[in-house]
């Protein structure tokens, strides 16, 4: 059977040709062994790329959600277990009864069963909706290149540094979110339950009321009278929004926007950039086709304009183009990042200096994480204060006011 390959050696020196072997397993391991990277490897008369081989399982809306840490210390533990000789059949029945998550045990008894039915574990990993194309990738160039046990270690790595970087995002989130949930809840407190009583209360005795007074009262019976008109305008907004999100145009500059947007936009690119780029990184390292890797990559980002990115990167990857050369004219990537991924490209270390750049922008998105929650705690701090001094001085000064005036 013949395969028609693309690789890019060392300096970034694109090779094609076209070798025979069995498999196509056989293919990628023979390039792999001229000391280049594959980029695409199919057969010949067969059209597509990575695409076509992707994995095949679907994603159900209502399956179970299983965290990243589950499985980071699942394949963790599969590492071990491999790496000391037992086989991939006999590690996958020891997890099965060490896994506490229902879900991911149930995942993995079914893999079981497909590698003693004589599939391969990315073959039998592919099937489960559980575990993501990249997953799959990385267990099936483990196992293609003989080092399984080195690509499960990648991968737990890999997921464990993920899940880092969730909890260091929603850390930056959760106490501005929490503090004005709080202050919403109490100012719906305010008013349906306290400024009605407070006032009939003040219309009973007759005072003139403060303009303070005067301003909150009216803008709180006011949203009470139309709190369903109001309801009925944020629906339809939200249905308008997911409608337009629909337009490709539309979803590119609505994510362009949130990497941009005061205070989180720099939190949400560091984040979205340490993410893909830590994923390109580990595909390239766990020998990957450079296509594959750059797709995957688009995925993850979970932004439309970033992955449209890294697809322009793929496409001219396909052509034979270095990285480093589109990237420059691509104002996603600052110059620095371009600039190491020149490097990597010229000495054959591209995972090398993709895992430093996720690095970089990791620690970056650590400290900015820091320097937002510092100022933001104060900032908070006086909206509420401020708030609940506003709300203090429309409700006691028309009660001084009535007492001065019985005095």
């Amino acid at each position: 059977m013949n395969f028609q390959y693309r690789a890019r050696g060392a300096g970034g020196v694109v090779q094609t040709g076209t070798v025979e072997f069995a498999n196509q397993d056989g293919a990628v391991d023979w390039i792999r062994k001229q000391g280049w990277v594959p980029i695409s490897v199919t057969e010949a008369g067969e059209r597509g790329s990575s695409k076509s081989r992707q994995g095949t399982a679907r994603r159900s809306l209502f399956a179970p959600r299983i965290r990243l840490k589950d499985k980071a210390l699942a394949f963790r533990q599969m590492s071990t277990m491999v790496a000391a000789g037992i086989t991939v059949a006999g590690a996958l029945n020891i997890l099965e009864d060490q896994i506490q998550n229902k879900a991911l045990a149930a995942a993995f008894t079914r893999v079981g069963k497909g590698v003693a039915a004589g599939f391969s574990l990315g073959t039998s990993l592919r099937r489960e909706a559980a575990f993501s194309p990249l997953m799959v990738a990385l267990i099936q160039a483990g196992e293609e290149g003989g080092v399984l046990d080195l690509s499960l270690q990648r991968l737990s790595d890999f997921l464990e540094k993920q899940e880092a970087l969730r909890r260091k995002v929603l850390s930056a989130v959760t106490y501005p979110l929490v503090v004005l949930l709080v202050c919403a809840l109490v100012m719906v407190l305010l008013v349906f339950v306290v400024i009605p009583k407070f006032s009939a209360v003040f219309s009973h005795l007759g005072v003139p009321l403060p303009w303070v007074t005067r301003a909150m009262f009216g803008s709180a019976l006011w949203l009470k009278d139309h709190l369903p008109h109001i309801g009925v305008a944020l629906a339809l907004s939200t249905l308008g929004l997911l409608g337009l999100r629909r337009l490709e145009s539309f979803r590119n500059a609505w994510d362009k926007w949130k990497l941009r947007m005061p205070l989180f936009g720099d939190i949400l690119y560091k984040s979205v950039l340490a993410r893909s780029f830590r994923t390109f990184g580990t595909l390239v390292a766990s020998g990957v086709p450079l296509l594959q890797c750059l797709e995957m990559s688009s995925q993850v980002a979970d932004n439309h304009h970033v992955a449209r990115s890294y697809l322009t990167l793929r496409d001219a990857a396909e052509k034979g183009v270095p990285l480093h050369a589109v990237a420059k004219k691509n104002k996603l990537f600052p110059p620095m990042v371009c600039h190491m991924m020149a490097i990597g490209e010229e000495t054959g270390k591209l995972e090398e200096m993709l895992g430093k750049i996720a690095d970089w922008y990791e620690m970056e998105l650590e400290e900015k994480v820091k320097q937002l929650t510092s100022i933001l705690e104060p900032v908070l701090i006086l909206f509420v204060g401020g708030v609940v001094a506003l709300v203090a001085l429309a409700i006691f000064l028309p009660i001084t006011q009535a007492i001065q005036s019985m005095m």
